[in-house]
């Protein structure tokens, strides 16, 4: 086993509830982190030398739902409506019966 490899496998044993999304790049590891919960934690590995170069917790609108990786530096994350924002959700899906009828109004 290689060092890159002991850096990015030792973060998916911190919670064995997250799920790990891997990007690889020419010179660098994506590693995106999530429990279909409301946060996700996104680290970035240099390949050559094992080194973290990025870390970050990205607090979310809604629970997590899925992710593409543009390139080493974008993440496209999708959301899925939670108890703590359904409100908000229901609105700009137009499933909520009072935003119906202000609209109509």
């Amino acid at each position: 086993m290689s060092k890159r490899e002991r850096v990015v496998t030792h973060y998916s044993l911190d919670d064995p509830t997250f799920v790990q999304h891997l990007f690889s790049f020419s010179d660098s590891i994506v590693l995106l982190l999530e429990n279909g919960g409301d946060s996700v934690w996104v680290f970035r590995v240099d390949k050559n030398t094992g080194e973290e170069t990025a870390r970050l917790k990205i607090r979310l609108i809604g629970d997590f739902s899925d992710c593409r990786a543009l390139d080493k530096r974008h993440i496209l994350l999708w959301t899925t409506a939670n108890e703590k924002y359904d409100e908000l959700f229901a609105k700009y899906t137009g499933k909520n019966r009072k935003f119906q009828n202000r609209i109509s109004s």
